[in-house]
């Protein structure tokens, strides 16, 4: 076995409930962290930001206001199409995963095969950057799999892919929410049992979007728009008086 951790695939029990109001600048970072949180329960559940998602006013106190208004109903929407495409989960385009090395923490680097040119065949996935990816031990067949039926998996973000920097078209960097096991040939880092990595979808533009919403970023604090909303309240108070 690897050193990737012990015990199968972890199918994630974690819930929104889950995510601290102290954690909320170091998930602010990515995304990705935000949707490790959810279980196949939350991402199902289209109510599960309902409370927290209020009319955004013309007008806010602060950067803070600013962003608790803008924040949820993101997450709702990262939700919703999450939601869509594991409703398609049995016509995902997949790929096989040939070698996979554990880098640091929770990053492994793997090796995927070539997509197949079958015209009928959905083995078509290429892994790009920001893609959310459902690692599975089994190809996908039926969500009620994941849901009902047993099956582990683990839920992964491409944070590298092929076109990037010094990695080969083939080669991804992933990072998923915990470690997991695989049995790997210690020599070519070679899999000894089929792994793949099925496409959920992509969230590039919704994480430059949150990444955005954090008060501390540069973006936030230098964005002459944001300012003007924030301070137009200050601006009518001073006239009014």
């Amino acid at each position: 076995m690897s050193d990737f951790g012990s015990g199968e695939f972890v199918s994630f029990k974690f819930s929104v409930k889950d995510v601290k109001d102290d954690d909320k600048k170091k998930e602010r970072k990515d995304l990705a962290e935000v949707v490790f949180t959810w279980s196949m329960h939350d991402i199902f559940n289209r109510n599960l930001f309902k409370k927290k998602i209020k009319k955004i006013p013309k007008t806010f106190e602060s950067s803070e206001d600013y962003v608790k208004y803008f924040t949820f109903p993101l997450m709702e929407e990262t939700r919703a199409d999450m939601c869509s495409a594991m409703e398609g989960f049995s016509h995902a385009p997949y790929i096989e995963i040939l070698r996979v090395n554990h880098e640091k923490d929770n990053s492994y680097r793997i090796a995927v095969a070539n997509p197949v040119k079958e015209v009928n065949s959905r083995e078509t996935y290429v892994p790009q950057e920001a893609d959310i990816v459902i690692l599975s031990k089994e190809k996908p067949k039926h969500i009620s799999d994941l849901s009902l039926n047993g099956w582990r998996y683990t839920v992964a973000f491409i944070s590298k892919s092929g076109e990037e920097g010094n990695l080969s078209d083939n080669d991804a960097v992933i990072r998923v929410s915990r470690p997991f096991s695989a049995d790997v040939d210690f020599k070519t880092n070679r899999l000894k049992e089929p792994l793949y990595a099925v496409f959920s979808f992509n969230i590039l533009t919704y994480n430059r979007i949150w990444k955005m919403l954090d008060p501390d970023s540069d973006y936030f604090s230098g964005n002459t728009i944001i300012k003007k909303v924030l301070s137009f309240k200050s601006v009518v108070s001073t006239l009014i008086t």
